[in-house]
Order: C-alpha cells, then sequence, then structure tokens
C-alpha cells in the first residue's frame, strides 16, 4: 500500500491501485513547491525502488533514451485506456528532455522524443476533454516541426 500525508493540505491520500513506481510518481505529482509529505509504504514495495539517475550528470543521448523508457511506458497507458498514468509518464519524460545535461550532443534525439511525448500528451489529454492543456501541447510541438501532421489534427480536433 502507498499513501501520501501533506503537510500544508491535512489530508491522506491511499494509492493502493497502483503498482508501486506508478504510485510514487503520483505522489510526488500532487505536491506543491516547497511542501513537505510523509510517502509511506509496505516494506515489499520499498525493497523494489531504486535510485534513479542524476539527470544533470547524463548526456544528451542518456536522458533521451530514458525520456523515451518513460514515453513507451506512457504508451503502454494509453493503450489499457488509463489516460491519467500516460499523461504522468509523458510529463515526467517531458522533465527529463527539460532538466540540464552536460554537454550537447544528443539534442537532435532529444527534440525528437520531445516531440513524441508532446504529441502523446495531447492525444492523452484528448481522450480525457482537457482541451486547453491539449491545445497547449499541440502548440509546442508547432513551436518545433510548424508541419507536425498529428499536432495540426490534434489542434483541429480541440478547435470543432
Amino acid at each position: 500500500m502507498w499513501g501520501l500525508r501533506s503537510s500544508s493540505a491535512a489530508a491522506s491520500v491511499f494509492l493502493q491501485c497502483f503498482p508501486p513506481p506508478q504510485a510514487l510518481d503520483l505522489c510526488v505529482q500532487l505536491l506543491e513547491l516547497g511542501e513537505t509529505a510523509l510517502i509511506v509504504s509496505d516494506a515489499k514495495a520499498q525493497n523494489r525502488a531504486r535510485d534513479g539517475p542524476d539527470l544533470e550528470l547524463l548526456s544528451g543521448k542518456e536522458k533521451a533514451a530514458l525520456a523515451n523508457r518513460k514515453r513507451e511506458r506512457g504508451n503502454f497507458y494509453y493503450q489499457q485506456a488509463d489516460y491519467v498514468l500516460a499523461i504522468n509518464s509523458y510529463d515526467i519524460a517531458l522533465k527529463v528532455i527539460g532538466s540540464s545535461s552536460k554537454g550537447s550532443h544528443g539534442e537532435a534525439e532529444l527534440l525528437e522524443v520531445k516531440v513524441k511525448c508532446l504529441n502523446n500528451l495531447a492525444a492523452s489529454q484528448l481522450k480525457l476533454d482537457h482541451y486547453e492543456a491539449a491545445l497547449k501541447s499541440c502548440n509546442l510541438v508547432l513551436e518545433h516541426q510548424p508541419g507536425n501532421i498529428k499536432a495540426l489534427f490534434r489542434k483541429g480536433k480541440v478547435r470543432c
């Protein structure tokens, strides 16, 4: 069992229905900047936890590979029609891409994964009727690739 007790909200959220990594991801997403929380889990889940890489020490290519794995996890959730977890996975991938890294190698790969994540994010947001968020995601894609067919199509769906 995973739970979150927030210092500012005086509330508890229990995420029993999620596997440990996704529960932890959701707990972190629920926190506000500067907020502290106590995250409670059972011993079995704690033994499966691993330290993640220090993103600032990764090269652009390594970050692109990590972000792509997070994107693929989002694709899995999208195919399961679990759009909330898909959005969460795409957000994590975008945070990996947006973090500073050593060197400038792999920028093309990072941009490619970023565009894929934003397109997939827009698709998930549309499934949840989050039209403003989907429009923002599409516009971010179009800033990098003005002729991106998927982004143009999804932007058209938002406008209809």
